[in-house]
């Protein structure tokens, strides 16, 4: 009897980036200049956390792309 593979049910994150993925934690960063944020709202002079994401590798095979990403409180 062949046993199924298990797969590990990843924690549900609704800031996911779609075409990437997270490479550093959420930290505090205070939002001098207007920026927008993953659920579309703009702030601007306000406390945010934000994280560095980077785009999948078969999507930019010259070099990895890289963005910031900002959230309100913490998802």
């Amino acid at each position: 009897m062949i046993d199924a593979p298990t797969f590990r049910a990843r924690p549900h994150d609704p800031a996911r980036p779609r075409f990437g993925y997270p490479i550093a934690q959420w930290h505090r960063w205070l939002a001098w200049r207007p920026v927008k944020c993953w659920d579309g709202r703009i702030v601007w002079l306000r406390m945010v956390y934000r994280r560095r994401c980077q785009l999948y590798g078969y999507l930019s095979p010259s070099f990895p792309h890289q963005w910031w990403q900002y959230a309100i409180e913490r998802p």
